[in-house]
């Protein structure tokens, strides 16, 4: 039994004693802890002065095409007034065409609708004539 201490393989030791890799794991996981934080500090440094020299040369390159941005949207704003005319003139008659053929095609719709409504009454009323009449005849017959 004294063997099976000496070894312990039986018993782990005494929390009082003294463990330096408990200690060592613990600066470690300290040390890592601390070398990432750095290491972020210093990527959002970078990433901060490198977005103020992109937002520079935005700057400047929006300055340096805004009279080409200019002129191309007077020219674009000319081409598009054409072709807004040319549109317009090929759909209006299409467009009124379209909608002569649809009030046709509804009044047509409307008037079939209403004749198959009546249509229903007739034959309604001559389905309740024809019962009625069924039940005055003899069951014998």
């Amino acid at each position: 039994m004294a063997a099976a201490r000496a070894t312990g393989a039986t018993n782990p030791p005494h929390p009082a004693v003294w463990q330096p890799w408990e200690r060592l794991g613990v600066d470690a996981g300290t040390r890592f802890r601390t070398e990432i934080a750095a290491a972020l500090a210093e990527l959002e440094r970078t990433q901060a002065e490198s977005g103020k020299v992109l937002d520079v040369a935005y700057a400047a390159a929006a300055g340096a095409a805004h009279p080409l941005r200019q002129a191309a949207y007077a020219a674009f704003n000319r081409y598009m007034a054409a072709a807004d005319e040319s549109t317009e003139a090929i759909l209006t008659p299409a467009i009124a065409a379209y909608d002569r053929v649809m009030t046709r095609a509804h009044d047509a719709y409307a008037a079939a609708l209403a004749d198959a409504g009546q249509n229903y009454k007739v034959l309604l009323a001559d389905a309740q004539a024809a019962k009625s009449q069924a039940a005055t005849i003899p069951a014998n017959v």
